[in-house]
């Protein structure tokens, strides 16, 4: 780590734990309603906002909550992940008919791939790569795979159950700076490199909707925000003043908190 990440990195700390000798609580002003039935969303790095509604259609919403694009695929099933990690690349996933399907930024099809075509029967767990490739987690040979758009296999990893000793269905994978990171809730974090070599294991537990930021791992905890940055052994945790425990999915980032349950998309800043 260089002298400017170090120094960013203690500034950070502090900062954080002053917050926490203040108040432990992240305090949340609502600055936006989407009413609908939705089954999922995300968010990316410019502040656009997509959503799965009722329908099975991909809705996307632009920073001034303005519906600006939409994209529907009737044949492939249920549309269940969406990964906008690439704003202008953005991976549609249908894991019943195992579809994979490339948009552009504005929800219009750029490729589609049939995993079933290829072998790989069933995933869960798939994410966009560093290189416009595809990782992903087959679950019928648990193996992490990177493939191409021609869905051709790249690179794979050793059995998992060889690796680990355990069954380990990842429940997300992300790509950040030049590492993998799975997770599953139940057994925790693995972080592997570019060849697959399995880094670090993280043991933390039961969180739902993990992400990284600056190094950081995180996610929601029984109504917390939960942070760690494995390489000092921190850990912190805030608590969140509204309920999101029976939330469908939440996301923390960019100063805003977004919160999707039954009736819609609530969104926050943090205060």
């Amino acid at each position: 780590m260089s002298f400017k990440s170090c120094l960013m990195l203690m500034l950070l700390l502090c900062t954080l734990a002053n917050a926490r000798s203040q108040d432990s609580t992240l305090h949340l002003k609502q600055v936006k309603h989407i009413s609908g039935k939705y089954s999922t969303f995300t968010t990316d790095n410019l502040g656009n906002i997509y959503l799965v509604n009722a329908e099975n259609e991909l809705v996307a919403y632009n920073n001034k909550y303005d519906s600006i694009f939409s994209y529907k695929n009737i044949s492939s099933g249920n549309l269940s992940l969406v990964d906008a990690t690439n704003p202008l690349q953005i991976l549609a996933y249908f894991n019943e008919s195992g579809t994979v399907a490339l948009l552009d930024r504005q929800l219009n099809l750029i490729n589609s791939i049939s995993l079933t075509q290829i072998n790989i029967l069933k995933v869960n767990a798939i994410a966009r790569s560093y290189d416009n490739n595809y990782w992903l987690f087959d679950e019928w040979d648990n193996k992490l795979k990177k493939i191409d758009d021609m869905g051709n296999l790249l690179s794979e990893s050793t059995d998992f159950r060889l690796m680990l000793n355990e069954v380990y269905p990842p429940e997300k994978i992300i790509d950040d700076k030049g590492l993998l990171f799975l997770y599953n809730s139940s057994s925790g974090w693995l972080i592997f490199d570019y060849s697959l070599g399995l880094k670090k294991q993280y043991p933390y537990l039961n969180w739902k909707d993990v992400w990284i930021e600056d190094g950081f791992i995180k996610g929601i905890e029984k109504n917390k925000v939960v942070l760690a940055y494995p390489k000092e052994l921190i850990y912190q945790h805030w608590g969140i003043s509204l309920a999101v425990n029976n939330a469908i999915k939440t996301i923390c980032n960019h100063n805003y908190f977004y919160s999707l349950d039954k009736d819609g998309l609530n969104i926050y800043s943090i205060q």
